[in-house]
Order: C-alpha cells, then sequence, then structure tokens
C-alpha cells in the first residue's frame, strides 16, 4: 500500500455551498508552467513563502509548486488541492473567489501557500481528515490584532482522526514504527468491493481470510501473521472508533459508505487497544464528506448475474442493490445508505439474503468536530446438506450426552438411532436430540451506534471523546465445515445468542517542542462492559464443577447464560520526531480485565518502536522496528460463548490466558509517486493457545458436571486445554507502481506457524515441530487497474498456498462406513486424518464506464476460475463462478 505520507495520486475536491466544482489530478500532474514573465513578476512571493520554516502537519506539509499570472484565489485553491492531493472544504460567501493574484511556488509546503491565500479573510486550515483540509472560521484570540502576516504564521488546528495507530492528533505514516496498511475510499468503489476477504486477501499482506459459503455466518482467518489462537484467530475490528463485540461475524459491507479501511498485524497494536488485540487491529472509517464533487446527492446502484455450481443444476441468480443519500459539504454533512443483496441455491437449500442499512452526521466547528454514525445489518441463510458428506447428516452433532433428571438413556430427550428425513439413512446421535441444524434458518443481526467529538481548545492540545454500542444476535448458525472435533466448530457454536460491548474512551493529546524537536504525549482512559448471552448445556468452570447462577436450571437442560463483563485500560504513549527525519515511540497500557482469570485481573501490555528517514531528490527511505506484547483473555466474549455450543465443553483446571509477543522490523523504499516498496521481517511467539481438545469419557460416567449415558460404548466431551508455545515467524513484501493511468501491485507473505512445545498435560493431537492447521504457509496477490477517459477496470489475483489440515470428507466416511465412532478419534489417532492442501487461487475483475452524465456501466466477475472445493478444507463449498453486471446512476 502507497502510506498517506508518501503522496498517493488522489482527487482533490473543492467543495462550496454555491457551487463545486471538479479538479482533475491527473495522477499527480502539477499545473503546467507559466510564461517566464509571469515567473519573474511572481518572484518575491515565491522567495518569500519558501523561506518558511514552519512546521506542518499532514498533510499540509506536502510539497507543491505552483506558478501562474493573474490567478483567481478559486483558481488557486483548485490548483493547491490537485497539486497536493487533498480536498479543499469551504463555504463560497466567506471568501472573495473572484480576487486575482500571483502564484510562483516551487517546492513549497502546502500549508505555506494556504497561509498567502488566505491573507486577508477570515479562515484558516482545519485539518479534518488524512486528505481532507476545512477552510473554518479562524479562532478569535489576543492575536487577531496582529498584522495579517503574523495572524498568518499560526500553526493550524490538528484535529482527530481515528486511526489503528491510537494518535489523537494527526500521526502521519512517516513517523509510524509498525507496518499498517490502508484501503483508500477509491479502490474499494472502483472494484465494486464488498467483502471484507476480498480485501483483505488482495490488499494486506501477512492476513489471509479464507473466502467462506455465503451460508456460514461466521468468519474465518486462516493467517493473521501465523496463528495467535487455535481456529479463532482474528483481529479486533474497529468501525468509527467503536469497538465491534464480535469480529468473526463481520465479513461484509457497502464501499460506498467507507472512507478507508486501516489495517496493522501483530501484538503492536494491544498496547492502545487493549486485550484481544493480540492479532492485530482493523479500524474501519466511514465517509462524513457531504455532497458530491458534482452536487450528486443521491446515488442509486442495481446490479444482478448469475452464480456458476457444480452443484446445482443451472446457474442461480445474485443480486445487489444500494441507494445512497448524501447532502451538505465536509463542515455540516449527513448521510443515509441501505442495501440489498441476495444469493439463490448454489447448493440445494443453500440461500442468503442480506439487508444493511446506515447513517451518518459531520459538524465542523473552530474547535471542535462531532462525527456521529449508525449501521444495522441482518443476515438470512439456509442450512442445507452437504453433498460431500451425504452418508452423514451434519446435524448430528458428535458430543456427549448430559443425562437428564429423571430421564434414562433411552427416555425422552435422547436417541441412539435416527435418520435424516430428507436423505432416509441412518445416522447415529451422540448427544441431546435436538433439531437438526439442516433445514433451519439462519439468521444474524448486527448494530452499532455512536458518535465522536474532538475539541481543539488551543494549538496544544486536543481531546477526543468516543461513545458507543455495538451487538449482534445470532439464531441456528448451522455447523457446516463437516464432522470433525476441532475449535472450529467450537468457533461457530462461539456466536449462538448474542452480545453488547459499551464502549467509552477519552483521550488528550499534548505537543511540545519545536521544528527540530517535537513531542507528542498521548493519554487515554477506556471503558468497556459486554453483555453476554448464549443457550448452555452445562459447563464445567475453571477450577471444579460448574456451578448454576441465579436463575439458572440445574438439571443440565438448555439455560441462558446471561452476564456482565468489564474491562478498563489506562494509556500512556509517547512519540518524539527529531528533525523530521528520526521517531521514537514508547507506550504502555495498564488493562484490568474481568475476564482475565487467576489471582490477578491486571495485565501490562508495552509498545516500543522507532523508525529513521531519509530524503534524497525524490528517493525516501524508512527504517523501523517494533515490539509488542498482546494477552487474549481465556473467558473472552467469543470464546466462552464457544464453550457453550450443543457440546459439552470442558475447560482444563489450570488453562491460562493466549499471550503473543514479538518483534517487527522493515524498510520502506519510495520513488517520487511511481513506486513503492516494502519489506517487513516479523518474529512472534505465542503462548498458552488454547484448543478445544476431544476426549474420551468413560460409559456411564460424570466429567466436570456433566453426565454421560450407557449405551454400550464411550462417549466424547470437548475439553479447553493449552497447547503450549507457538512460534510466527515470517517475511511480508508489498510493491506497488503507478504510472498515472496504469497501477500495479504485489504482495507476498510466507509464514512458519510452528508447535515449538506443548504444555504439561496436553492431550491433543499436535506434537512438538507439527505446523499449526490451516495456517498457509504462502499467500501472494498480484493487481493491476487502468484508468480510462470515463471507463475503468482492475484485475486482482490471490492465491493461498501449502497448509495442513483435516481430511473431513475421509473422517465422515469413518463415522459413517469404516466402523468407527467419535471416541476413536482423540489424540494422537486424529493425526491420521491430516492431509496436506496444495493451494487455492481467487480471480476477480471489475470494469466500469461512464455512459453518459450521471450514469455509469459495471460489470464483475468473481472466481473467475471457478473453483469451488478446497478452502480451507475438502468439505467447505463456496459459489462458483459468479459474473453480475448493472448500473450506477448519480442525482
Amino acid at each position: 500500500m502507497t502510506p498517506r505520507w508518501a503522496a498517493p495520486a488522489l482527487r482533490g475536491t473543492i467543495v462550496t455551498r454555491g457551487a463545486i466544482a471538479s479538479i482533475v489530478a491527473a495522477f499527480g500532474l502539477v499545473a503546467p508552467a507559466a510564461s517566464a514573465s509571469a515567473q519573474a513578476a511572481c518572484a518575491i512571493s515565491a522567495a518569500s513563502s519558501k523561506s518558511s520554516a514552519r512546521q506542518w502537519p499532514a498533510p499540509l506539509d506536502r510539497e507543491v509548486t505552483l506558478v501562474g499570472d493573474r490567478v483567481t484565489l478559486r483558481d488557486g485553491l483548485t490548483q493547491l488541492a490537485a497539486a497536493a492531493r487533498v480536498r479543499l472544504s469551504y463555504v463560497a460567501e466567506l471568501l472573495p473567489l473572484d480576487r486575482q493574484m500571483c502564484l510562483a511556488y516551487r517546492s513549497v509546503a502546502a500549508g505555506d501557500v494556504l497561509s498567502d491565500l488566505l491573507r486577508g479573510t477570515e479562515l484558516e486550515p482545519v485539518v479534518a481528515g488524512d486528505d481532507q483540509v476545512v477552510l473554518a472560521p479562524a479562532r478569535r484570540t489576543a492575536s487577531s490584532d496582529l498584522p495579517s502576516n503574523e495572524t498568518s504564521a499560526r500553526r493550524p488546528s490538528v484535529l482527530d482522526r481515528v486511526v489503528v495507530v491510537g494518535a489523537a492528533s494527526d500521526n502521519t505514516q512517516r513517523s509510524v514504527s509498525i507496518s499498517m496498511d490502508v484501503v483508500s475510499r477509491d479502490k474499494l468503489a472502483h472494484e465494486n468491493n464488498g467483502s471484507l476477504a476480498h480485501l483483505l486477501d488482495g490488499n494486506v499482506p501477512g492476513v489471509w481470510m479464507w473466502q467462506q459459503s455465503p451460508t456460514t455466518l461466521l468468519a474465518q482467518y486462516g493467517s493473521v501473521r501465523g496463528a495467535s489462537s487455535f481456529g479463532v484467530s482474528y483481529p479486533k475490528i474497529y468501525i468509527d472508533g467503536i469497538e465491534v463485540a464480535n469480529p468473526l461475524i463481520v465479513q461484509q459491507f457497502d464501499p460506498s459508505t467507507i472512507e478507508r479501511v486501516e489495517v496493522i498485524r501483530g501484538p503492536q497494536g494491544s498496547a492502545l487497544y487493549g486485550a484481544d488485540a493480540n492479532s492485530g487491529v482493523i479500524n474501519i472509517i466511514t465517509r462524513h464528506d457531504g455532497t458530491g464533487p458534482d452536487g450528486q446527492r443521491l446515488q442509486l446502484a442495481s446490479t444482478a448475474g448469475m452464480a456458476g455450481s457444480q452443484f446445482a443444476p443451472q446457474g442461480v441468480l445474485t443480486q445487489q442493490h444500494s441507494l445512497a443519500f448524501r447532502t451538505g459539504t465536509a463542515e455540516r454533512s449527513a448521510g443515509l445508505g441501505l442495501s440489498v443483496n441476495t444469493l439463490g441455491a448454489y447448493v440445494p437449500g443453500a440461500f442468503a439474503r442480506t439487508i444493511a442499512a446506515n447513517g451518518n452526521v459531520r459538524v465542523v466547528g473552530a474547535k471542535t468536530v462531532f462525527s456521529g454514525s449508525a449501521r444495522l445489518f441482518t443476515e438470512r441463510a439456509g442450512s442445507p446438506a452437504n453433498p460431500l458428506l451425504s452418508g452423514f447428516t451434519g446435524g448430528a452433532d458428535p458430543g456427549p450426552m448430559p443425562q437428564r433428571n429423571g430421564s434414562s438413556p433411552g427416555g425422552p430427550g435422547y436417541s441412539a438411532w435416527g435418520s435424516d428425513p430428507r436423505q432416509g439413512v441412518p445416522m447415529r446421535t451422540y448427544g441431546p436430540s435436538f433439531p437438526s441444524d439442516t433445514g433451519k434458518t439462519q439468521s444474524v443481526s448486527q448494530y452499532t451506534v455512536g458518535g465522536n467529538l474532538v475539541w481543539a481548545p488551543n494549538d496544544r492540545w486536543t481531546h477526543t471523546v468516543v461513545f458507543g454500542v455495538d451487538g449482534y444476535r445470532l439464531a441456528n448458525p448451522a455447523v457446516d465445515n463437516g464432522p470433525i472435533p476441532s475449535a472450529t466448530d467450537s468457533a461457530l457454536a462461539a456466536s449462538r445468542g448474542g452480545g453488547d460491548r459499551i464502549t467509552a474512551r477519552l483521550t488528550s493529546a499534548a505537543h511540545f517542542g519545536s521544528d527540530k524537536m517535537a513531542t507528542v504525549l498521548t493519554f487515554t482512559a477506556e471503558h468497556a462492559a459486554v453483555r453476554e448471552e448464549s443457550t448452555v448445556l452445562s459447563v464445567s468452570g475453571q477450577g471444579g464443577e460448574y456451578m448454576p447462577g441465579p436463575g439458572e436450571p440445574t438439571n443440565g437442560s438448555q439455560a441462558q447464560l446471561i452476564g456482565w463483563r468489564g474491562n478498563s485500560g489506562l494509556v500512556a504513549q509517547a512519540n518524539t520526531s527529531m528533525l523530521n527525519h528520526v521517531f521514537l515511540t514508547a507506550g504502555m497500557r495498564l488493562e484490568r480485565d474481568d475476564a482475565l482469570l487467576g489471582s490477578t485481573r491486571v495485565s501490562s501490555l508495552p509498545m516500543l518502536g522507532g523508525a529513521v528517514v531519509g530524503d534524497r531528490g525524490d528517493v525516501t527511505l524508512k527504517l523501523r522496528a517494533a515490539y509488542g506484547k498482546g494477552v487474549r483473555p481465556v473467558q473472552g466474549a467469543i470464546r466462552e460463548l464457544g464453550w457453550s455450543g450443543r457440546r459439552t465443553t470442558l475447560v482444563a483446571y489450570d488453562v491460562t490466558p493466549e499471550q503473543q509477543a514479538g518483534t517487527e522490523a522493515g524498510a520502506d523504499l519510495f520513488v517520487g509517486r511511481t513506486l513503492g516498496f516494502h519489506v517487513t521481517r516479523f518474529d512472534q511467539n505465542a503462548t498458552g493457545l488454547i484448543q478445544s481438545v476431544p476426549i474420551s469419557v468413560p460409559d456411564g460416567t460424570s466429567s466436570r458436571g456433566a453426565r454421560f449415558d450407557d449405551d454400550g460404548q464411550s462417549d466424547v466431551a470437548y475439553e479447553l486445554q493449552n497447547v503450549g508455545a507457538i512460534t510466527n515467524r515470517g517475511w511480508e513484501i508489498t510493491n506497488t507502481v503507478d504510472f498515472g493511468r496504469l497501477s500495479l501491485g504485489g504482495s507476498l507473505s510466507l509464514v512458519d506457524s510452528r508447535v515449538e512445545r506443548v504444555a504439561s498435560g496436553y492431550t491433543g493431537d499436535l506434537q512438538p515441530g507439527d505446523r499449526m492447521l490451516e495456517v498457509p504457509a504462502r499467500t501472494a496477490s498480484v493487481s493491476g487497474s487502468w484508468q480510462g477517459k470515463g471507463w475503468f477496470s482492475s484485475l486482482t489475483l490471490a492465491r493461498a498456498s501449502d497448509w495442513t489440515g483435516y481430511d473431513r470428507v475421509a473422517v465422515a466416511q469413518a463415522l459413517t462406513s469404516g466402523g468407527l465412532t467419535p471416541s476413536d478419534l482423540v489424540g494422537d489417532r486424529l493425526r491420521s486424518y491430516w492431509r496436506e492442501y496444495a493451494g487455492v487461487t481467487h480471480l476477480r475483475a471489475s470494469y466500469s464506464r461512464d455512459l453518459f452524465r450521471g450514469l455509469s456501466f459495471m460489470l464483475t466477475g468473481d472466481n473467475l476460475l471457478g473453483q469451488q472445493r478446497g478452502e480451507p478444507d475438502n468439505a467447505t463449498i463456496v459459489p462458483g463462478r459468479t459474473v453480475t453486471a448493472g448500473l450506477k446512476a448519480k442525482f
């Protein structure tokens, strides 16, 4: 990814209340040079501007070259926005736009040029985003009586951008010591890409999210720099600074509503974001930009197409429809959005329907910025029978059978043998005779509502308040990844029920120093409260038998587990820059988390980093290194729900929280705006990773609160155990090339995630030296795009290769025709059902063309190679080749 400070080619727009003009910044081309006489006439202003030594915050620190004679203020602002690749927003009535001036600036900071252009006005620049500057009314201070040239020398207000690096003030990627990737809204909009898996796999090295069946409501990450948990590795996800209650259910988004997506990988983000961020952080920032550059307020898009499938007699219909309304300017804006997506039965009995709605508002003042957002997402999906496992019903859930009071093993509520009413074949059940999930309708709903207020009382202090609520409800999630007793099944069961997370955060940042040395001190106080609800049978807690709480039944039958859990964090961080070339970062978070078991519930999460940046002409080289530590509690909101599926899950007495700590080091090379090259080496150690281990339970006995029936054979329970220590080492390489109309990009990740040692008492199937299961050793992507006159096309290829996983089809055959029972598939015996997977490749293409004013044609192809199996195992089925076409209209 091209970092923000490296001047990516973006289109700048000037938004006015009366009229809105379009700016053409043709991939970094500056305004043409004026005549020699015009340059001579402006020599004095050029010299005086260039002599300024003020340090401007990004993006006003970008150097520009502007030359012109008798240029109006309106055209001058337009040329400045194009040259600096920023969006300027202002109220036309507050500026003398027809005033003529002389431009003669060569390699001058955009802030210096803007100060000259605004002389004699009542406006000052306010940085409101990574490429957005608002010309807001100047603050009334005692310095208002100073001459205009001294007044313009004041430092502009720097307002908050909620970014994963956690700074409350502007913090360009030039000073960041960790590897961070940013996917812009332009890229999302051009590719018409609403899948988080597509976004991550094709744009972010080191992160691989498996393409899931649309009837699977839970995400599955193959790798986030290896494994930070067993089967449930995932990054912490924020939407406009509000933490998502369950990251596994965030799989789709409306690209027209997104400003950018920021991603950091590894435990370095834990010092800022606390527990559960040991894999990394994804921050989704929504748009607040008001009316479009040509005055458009309403956008309608409608596409439809066919998805192929070898498991359906013919192609199935898929369609997407969306509506977006935006009004106002960048100072005061509001927006609403609505989208509907459907997919037909690519497998008999499968379907998926989603509805999403969102709204946002922003108000920019002289000292404050308020941003509010809300979203609602709902999905309903079928639970089809897996045609690859036709001899084994997915509805039978192998597991223990707690004995109900007053029920005999063959009595009501249990059965030894049953039949699948759709297939007419006998099936063996190993648990309570709950109705089969197959054929049921799954549903999930998510919501987020909240806002943030930024207050900059002076040039030194910036304060940010974030408050919001995120929640979800999940019903009848299907375990459609095959009959294998693994932690993945537990992860799917993890989200049965629902949860609500309240986030409150106060951040204050203070700026000290001069141009030669400056320091930003950031202090954060945060508190989150989580309400969790899940359906349980029986649970064994740490240190002894499960004791039902107030209102919970004691006979082992289904119960509703409802509880509140809180965590609080205090963060102190210092960022120091020396001569704008050397940058040091040090931070510490003290976190108290109710989910941390043991004598203490407080953990310390440090982060250290540094970067050195050198510039020579158009070439910039940055060297960086960072250390971080993260923790994931045993009783995390997702994991605890994972204990409570239809299987009884037990907790080993000595289970400890998962931790990951390690270093990363890398280099970033830039050649002008044309070339960007990034390489990162990471070395991380994860300890205490928790696996849901199948254990054989003797017939007719009890185990930690669960009683098993007398049916003549052993039963199986699942126990959460610490695996031991895991090493995650590897390389990440990214390259971008921009030739104006043609843009190329590529990434390569090499990951070695391996068991270093196993914990005492571990009874699972892993041994020292084993590779972690379902973690690809290599992931790569190649992308290219071409911007023509009135049209755009892109092509993205992403591939994951070389991983070890379970042969789920072979397990199903062994349990049906092989004469085995689940109690035979425990411990080392599961290793015989491991297999190597060669890889999977995704090919995606998009094309759009402007037909006439406000109307464009879109064509998108997904999974063009038609591969439906093998990701992440041989029992998962995804839709085949999908092609859609449609229209987009702007009014």
